[in-house]
């Protein structure tokens, strides 16, 4: 009801209508609305009271009637004038009131987003309308906290230190959102709450408090260990508990499930935490045995979610006590014998055969765990038929569910009257170019008959062995046993033509002319040698990049790459891949014809950065020339050798500072290997080297040689590959030299 008296009862005719404004102004949020109301009629006058007349209701104002608002009503009367359908307006009235709601902001926490130094916590108004002139990166927030201590004794409140408060992302009304609280304390409880500021004078109320828990803070360096029964343990955890002695936590050792610690075992907490408020407990066992297999747990005492009623948090360790057991471990059989070892453990993990060298055996038999077998497991190694290449040592290895350590045990079988052949204990991947491997190849209860044992080389393309002998700067030296024993011995250079199966053959004295023919047809010393053996050479291809090095005072930078080949048809070549792609370009501009247009002009802007090729060496042994006639022959078994200069545009040109990705050095082999017809025998190399074609590769971020650049302002720099400053020069100082004196005419040239 509205109610006015400013129009004196005598001119009151003369007043046609009344125009009604009514003013909004929205408290928290600023804005101001002007909505004019439909012209008025007089109603309801008294010529004492005036006029009063109900025409509007507050809903009727606003889209939320709940959202505080000052009201501001103008009320102007209309009089007649002489001119039809004019008016003139009189003096206002005006009428102020305020009208809406407050209430208290709204808060959250993501329990699944918990860690234990910080919180996500969502903090949204009491109003649920847009507020147009909040800026959404304003801390719009405030926060109360309190933390409490979880101790033995109780709960005990705790000053708050250092916490920080930051705004992630804003809510959907401009005000209020998703917040990080930070630099909190592991293993403690708190409560927070918080209320919203408005861009305009006015504020929810506080929220009502929320409680969350932060969860403590365990280190252990590994998961797990293998102990031989006899050996010690001494295994450290740490736990962070503060550096206040008023609310410190101890930090204990415990078997999982809450069962006791075998006896033998101890837990033994250091006296006091570290500056950084981490406190060390040791698991100790002096002398390991089978009953101290199993699961420990390291916690802070007592845990967070003991007063909540859940399972512990705790770093768990897995003491693992080898148990591994073959039912025999050596055997002496004759050729054409079945052998059969069993290698049993209580252990679970994936158990494997395999030989020395790290080649898998896959003759094999597994018994999973059950309840038939008491909860243990095995792994049967069969051989139907032993000939010479099956004598050797064999390992079974267990490796457990988690990590990378093995528990092994060996067996070795030896084979009567035959050859033996062993190799230099190496894996495929322990070896690469320009090693040395030792083959030994030794007869034992052979006829006396037999007078020579033959090496040859096989080669497939022919299906021909290729008998070897120590030469002057070859990949091969033989040395023959001065002793009874019949030892000869082979050492073989690796290179990516001395890869293949090497054979050690025993013929009688009647066919010694045999083992003096330079190339024997397989067919003839399957048939007429006594008894052969034979191994496999083969190695992966490796590349090695060395760190940025700065070339004196030029603002410039130098990358070398080192390879050392496995094949005779892969060169060495720089490439660029982008950031969060699998795609790999090659640089040069004798690559870009390669390329899409997209891609071309994304290279030919990298090449604006980087200069490739500026020293180039090839890798170098016996024959190699044949491949690369630019091969230096005079220091075999050298690797090869590409560079990469960083040029100075790198840190200046925008175009340069923009790229993103990796430089990678790699291998890229240009043809591929060949199928051939072998013998069953002699396949598996063959198909093995195959598989091996895959690219080797070094990578250097752009982003670590930017930063190697910010580190190393221009300035004298020594090089890396020069040790001795006395020394003579090397070929590399005088390219390096070269590479300077290119760049210095290219720039008197511009």
């Amino acid at each position: 009801m509205l109610s006015w008296t400013f129009v004196s009862p005598e001119i009151r005719p003369a007043v046609k209508d009344y125009s009604v404004v009514v003013s909004t102004e929205d408290v928290g949020c600023g804005p101001k609305e002007t909505l004019p109301l439909h012209d008025l009629a007089t109603l309801n006058c008294t010529a004492t009271s005036g006029c009063s007349t109900h025409f509007w209701g507050v809903d009727q104002l606003l889209k939320n009637k709940e959202i505080p608002a000052n009201y501001v009503v103008t009320i102007s009367p209309k009089y007649r004038t002489f001119t039809e359908n004019q008016t003139v307006l009189g003096v206002p009235s005006e009428l102020a009131f305020a009208h809406g709601l407050k209430g208290h902001s709204i808060i959250s926490v993501d329990k699944e987003s918990a860690s234990s130094r910080s919180q996500i916590v969502t903090l949204l108004p009491f109003r649920k309308t847009p507020c147009g002139t909040a800026k959404a990166e304003d801390m719009d927030a405030t926060f109360e906290l309190t933390a409490y201590a979880i101790l033995t004794r109780g709960k005990v409140e705790m000053p708050i230190e250092g916490v920080e408060y930051a705004k992630l992302e804003p809510s959907d009304y401009g005000i209020g959102g998703i917040y990080k609280v930070d630099n909190l304390q592991p293993g403690r409880e708190y409560k927070i709450r918080g209320f919203l500021k408005y861009p305009g004078p006015l504020s929810d109320a506080m929220s009502p408090p929320v409680t969350f828990t932060t969860p403590d803070e365990i280190c252990i360096p590994q998961k797990y260990a293998i102990k031989e029964p006899g050996e010690s343990l001494n295994f450290n955890c740490s736990a962070a508990v503060g550096t206040d002695a008023r609310f410190r936590k101890e930090v204990v050792w415990h078997r999982v499930g809450g069962a006791p610690m075998p006896e033998g075992v101890f837990s033994r907490t250091a006296s006091f935490p570290d500056a950084r408020g981490f406190l060390n407990a040791s698991l100790s066992i002096p002398s390991i045995n089978d009953s101290h297999a199993g699961v420990y747990c390291c916690s802070p005492e007592p845990p967070v979610e003991h007063f909540y009623g859940q399972p512990a948090r705790c770093a768990e360790f897995l003491l693992i006590v080898n148990d591994l057991t073959l039912d025999r471990y050596s055997h002496d059989v004759n050729p054409g014998m079945a052998v059969s070892i069993t290698c049993s453990t209580n252990q679970a993990g994936d158990l494997c055969w395999r030989r020395l060298d790290g080649r898998l055996v896959p003759q094999t038999r597994h018994t999973p765990m059950s309840n038939a077998t008491r909860g243990g497991q095995s792994l049967t190694l069969f051989l139907p038929k032993v000939t010479a290449e099956d004598a050797g040592d064999y390992q079974c290895l267990l490796k457990p569910t988690e990590g990378d350590d093995k528990a092994s045990q060996t067996f070795s079988l030896r084979i009567n009257e035959t050859l033996t052949l062993k190799r230099s204990p190496l894996a495929v991947n322990e070896v690469k170019f320009g090693d040395s491997i030792t083959l030994t190849c030794e007869s034992r209860g052979i006829d006396e008959g037999v007078q020579k044992l033959w090496w040859s080389r096989y080669v497939p393309a022919e299906e021909k062995f290729e008998a070897l002998g120590t030469t002057e700067d070859g990949p091969y030296e033989i040395t023959e046993g001065m002793d009874a024993s019949r030892k000869v011995t082979l050492r073989v250079r690796t290179t990516p033509t001395s890869q293949g199966r090497y054979v050690c053959a025993a013929f009688p004295r009647a066919l010694l002319q045999l083992t003096r023919e330079e190339m024997l047809p397989m067919t003839v010393v399957l048939q007429k040698a006594v008894q052969y053996a034979s191994v496999d050479i083969d190695y992966e291809s490796v590349v090695e990049m060395s760190k940025p090095v700065k070339l004196g005072d030029s603002g410039e930078a130098l990358l070398r790459c080192t390879g050392y080949p496995s094949s005779s048809h892969e060169r060495l070549e720089w490439a660029f891949k982008e950031a969060d792609k699998d795609t790999v370009y090659l640089i040069g501009d004798q690559h870009l014809g390669d390329l899409t247009p997209s891609n071309r002009d994304r290279v030919s802007e990298l090449l604006r950065c980087f200069r490739p090729g500026l020293n180039k060496t090839f890798a170098s042994w016996p024959g190699s020339e044949f491949y690369n006639p630019q091969t230096n022959t005079t220091e075999l078994y050298s690797p090869e050798e590409i560079d990469m200069l960083v040029l100075t545009k790198f840190t200046q040109d925008p175009a340069c500072e923009s790229v993103r990705g990796h430089l990678v050095c790699q291998y890229r082999r240009l043809n591929p290997l060949l199928p051939s017809l072998l013998q069953p025998e002699f396949v598996d190399f063959t198909r093995r080297s195959q598989h091996s074609n895959g690219t080797a590769r070094a990578i250097i971020s752009l982003e670590e040689i930017r930063e190697f650049l910010e580190e190393n302002p221009v300035q004298g720099s020594a090089s890396q590959f020069g040790a001795d400053p006395n020394a003579k020069e090397s070929p590399y100082r005088l390219q390096m030299a070269t590479c300077l004196l290119i760049l210095l005419i290219e720039f008197c040239l511009i």
